[in-house]
């Protein structure tokens, strides 16, 4: 059986919440009654029996740990992975590529691609 602790990710970062407390409640609730692989939780995200094999993906694990600080960071290590995949695909196309990012969430995205994905030379 895989470890849990790299088939799982468990953060308690969701937002919005109109009683917090209930929320966790529910959401242990639902842990307890679910296989503990493959159990993702964090960034209005509750998801079980998936493949999280990007959590053994060890070149984006080790950008993502050194380069998240806060719970924030921490809990969008699904929609980090998601743009990382989506970027080195971009990649190989032709073309430029150009990262817009606003959100605060995301402000340790472009250090963790720096250190996951190769650069590319800049044209002039």
């Amino acid at each position: 059986m895989p470890d849990t602790a790299h088939t799982n990710h468990i953060t308690t970062a969701f937002y919005g919440l109109a009683d917090p407390n209930m929320f966790y409640k529910g959401i242990q609730t639902a842990i307890n009654q679910v296989s503990s692989q493959g159990l993702f939780t964090g960034d209005n995200l509750f998801t079980f029996g998936r493949n999280l094999s990007f959590l053994e993906d060890a070149k984006f694990m080790e950008a993502f740990e050194k380069h998240t600080e806060t719970v924030i960071e921490k809990s969008i290590l699904w929609r980090s992975y998601i743009l990382s995949w989506a970027v080195k695909r971009a990649m190989n196309l032709p073309g430029d590529f150009a990262e817009c990012a606003h959100s605060l969430r995301l402000r340790g995205f472009r250090r963790q691609r720096q250190n996951f994905l190769p650069v590319r030379p800049v044209r002039a």
